[in-house]
Formats: structure tokens, C-alpha cells, sequence
């Protein structure tokens, strides 16, 4: 599983000479209890959208409801850790998907998080392969989905996904730090493959702090 502050694109701490199982990152739970946003705006706020600190804000009053939110991309992989000599791409596996974000992973500190439930990942040691869109090339998102919370055993809200994702009133957004002033495109949809553009493995990849490179058929 990726780093919870180095999820530019599911890094997962090299490991190759032990078996291990990383933990699942799919419970979406909050990692701040108050965090800053466009606090006591309306629903539909002049924006157009609610960011990803609002949608918790508001989560019981809007529970069930399709809404657009905007965050910045938060992928994961659940991925066996085995030692293979000679290594290869076979070696190990692993599941995840897509989560909006409230901040970029640069920036530290405390995050929410809202996972999106129609994405669907997989990888090996070489590459990652996701659909029903490419997850990685853009660095945040607008989704359009139904609101789904989970609770704890006290009945507080404790994690939240968007179901039923709207793929063609969806976007990948670019241009800039500021959310409300990126610009959107429509999503790459399809099965996208991302591999390491300067090595056969990914966690090379990401060593190095690279991209991955995606393409879509």
C-alpha cells in the first residue's frame, strides 16, 4: 500500500526480500476531525462543486444524494510483498483504486479522504492497469456520484465513497494549485496501462520519484 503522504502514484515501500501484506487503505477513514474549507456555504455553492473538506462537513445532511466534488487524486494498492530471484514481473500482486483527496500529496498534514467505488486497479512488479478510466495521468478530479457514508460502533460517520459514478458529467481537472480555478476535461475512459518510462519496474519508478505513463486503447 502506498505511504499515506506519497500516493503520487501508488509508491509502495520496496520490500522485496520478505513476504508481507500491506494494509488496505479501501476504509476512507478521516484522518483530522475539523479541517478547513469553504465552511457554512450552501450545497450548491457558486463554484459549482463541493470540495472534498465539505462533503464531511455536511455528510449526514447529504447521505444518499448525488453530488459533484472536486479533490486531488489519492490512489492505493493492496500488494503482496514476496522475495523472486531472478525478480520478475509475475513476482507480486495487488488491487486498489481511486480516492479524492482533500489536499495534494505534497502538502503535509492531516487529510480527508472520499473513495471513488467505480475504480477498479490492479498491478504486478511491471505494471498497473485500472478502469473504467485512467486514474493517474491527472493530478485531481470532479466526480458525480451518489454519496455512500460508513459508520463505527458509535454511529459516528467514519469513511465515505461516491457509488454510481456519472463517468460522462465527470472530469480530470489541470492547470494550477486551485481547485475551483482548474480547468476540466473529460475523463480517459477505457482500461488504462501505466508502466515506468526509464525502467522495466514500477517501484524503480517511483523510487525516482517519476510519473508513470498511461495509455488508453
Amino acid at each position: 500500500m502506498e505511504p499515506a503522504r506519497a500516493w503520487q502514484a501508488s509508491p509502495a515501500p520496496r520490500s522485496r526480500g520478505r513476504p508481507a501484506l500491506l494494509g488496505p487503505w479501501l476504509v476512507f477513514a478521516a484522518c483530522c476531525s475539523a479541517c478547513g474549507g469553504r465552511a457554512g456555504l450552501p450545497l450548491e455553492p457558486d463554484f459549482g462543486f463541493l470540495t472534498v473538506d465539505e462533503v464531511w462537513q455536511q455528510a449526514e445532511g447529504i447521505e444518499g444524494q448525488q453530488i459533484r466534488v472536486r479533490g486531488w487524486r489519492m490512489t492505493s494498492i493492496i500488494i503482496t510483498r514476496m522475495g523472486c530471484e531472478p525478480m520478475r514481473c509475475d513476482c507480486n500482486y495487488g488491487e486498489g483504486g481511486l480516492g479524492l483527496a482533500s489536499k495534494p500529496v505534497s502538502v503535509p498534514g492531516p487529510e480527508q479522504v472520499i473513495g471513488i467505488s467505480d475504480v477498479e486497479c490492479s498491478r504486478d512488479e511491471c505494471s498497473v492497469r485500472c478502469s473504467p478510466f485512467d486514474p493517474y495521468t491527472a493530478a485531481a478530479f470532479e466526480m458525480v456520484g451518489a454519496l455512500r457514508l460508513s459508520r463505527n460502533v458509535q454511529g459516528e460517520v467514519s469513511g465515505m465513497a461516491l457509488d454510481d459514478i456519472d463517468l460522462a458529467a465527470s472530469s480530470e481537472l489541470a492547470g494550477g494549485t486551485d481547485l475551483a480555478t482548474m480547468s476540466a476535461s473529460p475523463l480517459r475512459l477505457g482500461q488504462a496501462t501505466c508502466t515506468c518510462p526509464s525502467s522495466t519496474w514500477l517501484d524503480d519508478c517511483w523510487d525516482a520519484g517519476e510519473s508513470l505513463t498511461c495509455t488508453v486503447p
